[in-house]
């Protein structure tokens, strides 16, 4: 979902993990059971925290980020066909990727 203009652009992968990246390049995203969220700042060091539907974030200058990842979430749920895939034997393979959340690096719009 392409809110660049404003936020930044939200993804969601096949096995159900969501992100957002940011216009100033910061991440943030969940696992798709939604129990934890990762967050990456600028200099890409990442932080993680449990989710909490209650905003008692344990980074409390992250809670607007961590409310507009909820936004991005709500939305897709709302507007897009269901790209969760789950496919019998199915597994995720670790890629030597320092995150346990899939994260976007980079996103252009042409046109």
């Amino acid at each position: 979902v392409d809110y660049s203009n404003k936020f930044g652009f939200g993804f969601q992968m096949s096995d159900g993990s969501v992100g957002v990246l940011f216009n100033d390049s910061t991440k943030i995203g969940t696992t798709p059971a939604m129990d934890i969220v990762e967050f990456t700042d600028m200099k890409g060091k990442t932080f993680c925290f449990p989710w909490d539907d209650n905003a008692n974030q344990p980074f409390p200058e992250l809670n607007h980020r961590v409310s507009l990842l909820k936004y991005y979430i709500q939305y897709m749920d709302d507007n897009l066909a269901d790209s969760i895939t789950f496919i019998p034997g199915m597994e995720t393979i670790r890629t030597g990727q320092k995150t346990t959340v899939p994260q976007l690096r980079r996103w252009g719009r042409r046109g």
